[in-house]
């Protein structure tokens, strides 16, 4: 959960074609979707690259472990909306386990992250402020551009224990992002000309404990953490993520993106008729109603059309489909009446 709000705090930097800059409208829009690939493990050899112009790194040798799907919503789709009035886009991952909303603010001179809100680590309900917000993109962008900034995320919420009032967490953030290089980069997917950004955090948590009216320091940590994003001005989203300890000795978090595009949120009715299927997200089952007792199947397939799930029917107004199969992403669905021609269709998330 740590790094995945790290990522998305500073990882949002530049679109890139050679020495290209970027402007607001290069960078990602509410009501978009990535999928991303995780890989586990890079293959032997594998090289982070140099510095500076014209670099070419060679990322086709990646596997796919498993994959996530980050959304850009609108803060009035996204219940904590009222605590962060200023931000005009939220970032989150498409995910029933990692449930943390990134409140930002966007617009033609900056992107810039307000706070979080929801799960953050081992931590539920936390409602977080960035102090002063974290500034990721200065626009416009270019190659060999920094920005250097201190902030501190801090929260509390109430205390699991008896003798525990509240708990305190603090993180002072120190973060140092370059646009180091530019050149080509290969994945799996496609070659990309790109703009590298390496980003430098130093990073001091402490959690303290209320007790018996006195704060009490329960735990501290601090690291250091490098992270790399290889950005294409063809797609909004880094084309390919990885990180390293503080001292270049390990290098892990890897991935790619597989998928950007406009979000497949519809109407769950969108066909016109007096058909009900929800919950839309999904999680661990979905229903269909409709009028009348019918036969028939429902269907679900991926986003390529292949078939996933089948549930047939007879002589019933209502079905219910087990999902807890399905990874997180976007379906399609096809609903069939054996009594009639007509197919209907639409567009599911799984969380």
């Amino acid at each position: 959960m740590r790094y995945f709000i790290i990522s998305i705090l500073f990882l949002f930097s530049i679109h890139s074609n050679g020495q290209i800059t970027i402007v607001r409208d290069n960078v990602f829009h509410y009501g978009d979707w990535a999928s991303i690939a995780d890989v586990n493990e890079a293959p032997p050899g594998f090289d982070p690259g140099l510095a500076g112009p014209n670099q070419v790194w060679d990322f086709s040798g990646f596997v796919m472990d498993t994959s996530h799907h980050i959304l850009f919503l609108d803060p009035s789709e996204t219940p904590f909306a009222s605590e962060y009035p200023s931000s005009n886009i939220v970032l989150t991952r498409a995910s029933y386990l990692d449930s943390a909303y990134i409140y930002g603010t966007l617009n033609e001179f900056l992107y810039q992250v307000d706070g979080i809100a929801g799960q953050f680590e081992q931590f539920e309900d936390v409602l977080g402020h960035l102090q002063p917000p974290q500034v990721s993109l200065n626009f416009p962008v270019n190659y060999l551009d920094s920005i250097d900034q201190l902030c501190l995320l801090e929260f509390k919420i109430p205390g699991d224990e008896p003798q525990v009032d509240s708990i305190w967490f603090r993180s002072w953030i120190e973060s140092h992002i370059l646009i180091d290089a530019w050149g080509t980069l290969t994945t799996p997917l496609s070659t990309y000309e790109v703009l590298r950004s390496k980003s430098t955090f130093f990073r001091t948590d402490s959690v303290w404990a209320k007790i018996d009216g006195f704060w009490e320091l329960v735990e501290s940590d601090d690291g250091v953490r490098i992270e790399y994003a290889f950005m294409s001005d063809s797609e909004p989203y880094p084309v390919t993520e990885f990180a390293s300890n503080g001292t270049g000795t390990y290098y892990g978090w890897f991935s790619y993106l597989l998928h950007y595009g406009p979000m497949p949120f519809i109407s769950e009715n969108e066909n016109g008729l007096d058909i009900q299927v929800y919950p839309n997200p999904m999680k661990e089952e979905l229903n269909a109603n409709w009028e009348g007792i019918k036969s028939g199947s429902f269907v679900i397939c991926d986003m390529q059309g292949k078939e996933l799930l089948q549930k047939d029917f007879e002589k019933t107004s209502h079905i219910k489909l087990i999902t807890h199969s399905l990874t997180e992403g976007f379906y399609l669905y096809k609903l069939l009446f054996t009594d009639d021609s007509k197919i209907i269709t639409g567009k599911l998330i799984k969380q």
